[in-house]
């Protein structure tokens, strides 16, 4: 089964939505959440992997290796915390020519799409193309369609509750 991890975009404005985004998609059911870092993660980016230790009970923890960059001690440290903190839900990635590497196993990035048709379209391609995992850039729409995936986009609740 294609598993489904959500990479939040680099620096936050407000920590309280950034916090709030994570427990909505630990919730929504995404398999893995990741931040793409820096070889030496900055504070800024030690902040939001510390606030998504906080706020995080099941959903794997990942870090992206920078593109042109081999890891290094910051990020080897700051993956190593996330296990020790986790239990063991840590993950990281590394660019290769095909995509991502997490754990040996190949994975994917890909954008969420404009509706949920696109959205099953895009977990049929890359289950298709025996990926372990797809990335998906976060985007808001993604709590209601890891939520609602398989259903329509059937609104007659709005239809009844205004009569």
């Amino acid at each position: 089964m294609l598993r489904i991890g959500v990479k939040l975009p680099p620096g936050i404005t407000r920590l309280g939505e950034f916090v709030a985004d994570v427990t909505a998609l630990e919730a929504a059911g995404a398999d893995s959440i990741w931040l793409e870092v820096s070889s030496e993660p900055t504070p800024e980016q030690l902040i939001q992997i510390g606030a998504m230790l906080a706020v995080t009970h099941r959903v794997g923890l990942g870090l992206i290796a920078p593109p042109a960059a081999t890891p290094s001690g910051g990020f080897d440290a700051a993956l190593l915390a996330i296990q020790a903190l986790t239990s063991g839900r840590a993950l990281a990635a590394v660019r290769s020519g095909s995509g991502l590497l997490v754990a040996g196993e190949p994975w994917a990035e890909a954008e969420a799409g404009k509706d949920r048709a696109a959205w099953r379209e895009l977990l049929e391609k890359h289950a298709g193309e025996r990926r372990a995992g797809l990335i998906v850039a976060w985007d808001p729409r993604l709590v209601d369609l890891l939520r609602n995936s398989d259903g329509e986009d059937d609104r007659s609740d709005l239809l009844i509750s205004t009569g």
